[in-house]
């Protein structure tokens, strides 16, 4: 099962201010430097929690497909964060204008925190437990292609996005930048919620009926045996 979190950080850092422009329109800028990383943090293992409390820990976040009586044997969670940063250079006229435009954006796609959790009952019997975390494990491979693929597809949104902007022509540099700003930040948005949702989907499809049921008849039958010798 799967649990996720997410995260922004949005940062305008101060803008560069450039020599002048000495003619009427703003001048072709120089192509901004467009950067997309990501951060994937070690994965860490957690045996200390209950059924109970995993099934707990679950719920939180959404109902189980198998309704109020289901079982959490092993849950994987993460929290998802971006990062973006963007200067702006600026040049000012004789007359006082100003022709604002991207001149670098940063961001980051992470995943600063992951986990998988099977629970203590599990634990002590060592085929089921190979089962589980092999379960929880293709969680942990969807994210890792998840964010492969969300950091190719912003790079080349933002590149697009920072050439559609240009320059912007104005008298007041806080307005100019507020604006490039936004339409920057929206489309990183845009794309983050957009790959996380395409994450979300492809993390549902791991968690079926199907695949539950399998799980609980695997290594001789032994999830019954572990839920029967909690009472």
């Amino acid at each position: 099962m799967r649990r996720l979190s997410l995260a922004a950080l949005l940062v305008l850092l101060p803008a560069t201010l450039l020599p002048g422009i000495g003619h009427a329109a703003c001048p072709t800028p120089e192509r901004a430097r467009v950067t997309v990383e990501t951060e994937l943090a070690p994965l860490s293992g957690n045996n200390r929690l209950s059924i109970d409390d995993l099934t707990v820990r679950q719920s939180r976040n959404r109902k189980s497909i198998l309704g109020r009586d289901a079982h959490v044997l092993g849950l994987s969670e993460a929290e998802s964060g971006l990062r973006l940063e963007m200067r702006t250079s600026v040049r000012r006229s004789p007359d006082g204008r100003l022709c604002a435009a991207p001149a670098q954006v940063q961001a980051k796609i992470s995943i600063p925190i992951r986990t998988v959790f099977i629970a203590r009952e599990v634990i002590a019997d060592s085929c089921l437990t190979a089962e589980v975390r092999a379960h929880e494990m293709r969680h942990v491979a969807t994210d890792e292609t998840y964010l492969a693929a969300a950091a190719s597809r912003m790079g080349r949104q933002l590149a697009d996005e920072v050439a559609r902007l240009g320059s912007v022509e104005g008298r007041d540099q806080q307005h100019l930048q507020t604006m490039l700003w936004a339409s920057v930040q929206a489309v990183a948005r845009r794309t983050f919620d957009t790959a996380m949702a395409d994450r979300h989907v492809a993390q549902a499809k791991i968690d079926t009926r199907e695949e539950y049921e399998r799980v609980s008849r695997v290594c001789g039958g032994a999830a019954g045996r572990v839920l029967r010798g909690r009472r």
